[in-house]
C-alpha cells in the first residue's frame, strides 16, 4: 500500500468569484462644467478636452448657454474698452445699451457659426464625431475672445491680438484632436494652418484696426 504521508495534498477550493460592482455610466457635462472648461483648457488643454471626449456630448441647451456667457463676457469686456479707450461714454447711454443688447443677443448664434466652421475644419481633419462636438470645441474655447479683447485695449498696437489667436489655434487643435479623435498631425495642418492664417491676418491689417479705432475716437469726441 502506498505510504499515506507521500500523498499530494487535495487541491484548495476554487475561490468564490467576486461580483463586478456595476460601472456607474458618465454624465454629459453641465452649463457650469462647460464654462469651467473654457478656463481650465488654457492651462491643460489635452487633459480637459480629453476628460470631455470620455463623457457622452452635452445637452444642446447647455452648450447654446455656455457659448453665450463667453460671449457675453466678451461684448461686456469690449464695452468697457469702448467707454474707456474711445470714449464712447460720450454717445449716450441709449447707444451704449443697445450695442450691449445687440451683442449679448448674437453671442450664441456666433458661437454655434463658430462651431460649423470648427466642425468643417475637424472633418477635414479626419474628425469622426458630429457637429455638438464642435459646438462644445467652440465653448471649450470661449475664453479666447475675451483675451483678444483684451489685447487690444492694453496692448500698444493691434498686432498684439494675434498672440491670444496662436493660443487659440493650438487649443483648436487640441480640442479637434481629443473631441473628434481626429489624427494630431492632420488636425495640424488643417485647423493649424487656418489659426496661423487668422493670426497673421491681424499683424498685416494692424495699421488698418488702428485707423479704424481712430477714427471711432474720434467720432466719439465730436
Amino acid at each position: 500500500p502506498a505510504d499515506p504521508r507521500l500523498a499530494r495534498p487535495a487541491a484548495p477550493p476554487p475561490a468564490k468569484a467576486q461580483p463586478l460592482e456595476p460601472i456607474e455610466p458618465l454624465e454629459p457635462p453641465a452649463f457650469g462644467e462647460l464654462v469651467a472648461a473654457g478656463l481650465l483648457a488654457l492651462l491643460s488643454p489635452a487633459e480637459t478636452y480629453g476628460g470631455l471626449a470620455r463623457r457622452p456630448e452635452p445637452a444642446p441647451a447647455d452648450v447654446a448657454l455656455a457659448l453665450l456667457a463667453w460671449g457675453g463676457s466678451a461684448a461686456a469686456l469690449f464695452l468697457a474698452f469702448a467707454v474707456t479707450r474711445l470714449n464712447a461714454d460720450s454717445w449716450g447711454v441709449l447707444p451704449l445699451a443697445g450695442g450691449a443688447l445687440a451683442a449679448l443677443i448674437l453671442a450664441a448664434p456666433a458661437g454655434l457659426a463658430a462651431g460649423a466652421v470648427l466642425h468643417s475644419l475637424a472633418m477635414l481633419s479626419g474628425g469622426q464625431n458630429g457637429y455638438w462636438r464642435s459646438a462644445q470645441a467652440a465653448a471649450g474655447l470661449g475664453a479666447v475672445p475675451s483675451l483678444v479683447v483684451g489685447a487690444l485695449w492694453a496692448a500698444p498696437d493691434p498686432a498684439w491680438m494675434a498672440a491670444p489667436l496662436l493660443l487659440g489655434t493650438w487649443l483648436a487643435v487640441s480640442a479637434v484632436e481629443k473631441l473628434h479623435d481626429a489624427p494630431g498631425g492632420q488636425a495640424w495642418m488643417v485647423v493649424g494652418f487656418f489659426g496661423a492664417l487668422l493670426a497673421g491676418s491681424t499683424v498685416v491689417a494692424h495699421d488698418k484696426v488702428s485707423l479704424a479705432l481712430v477714427r471711432l475716437e474720434n467720432a466719439a469726441t465730436v
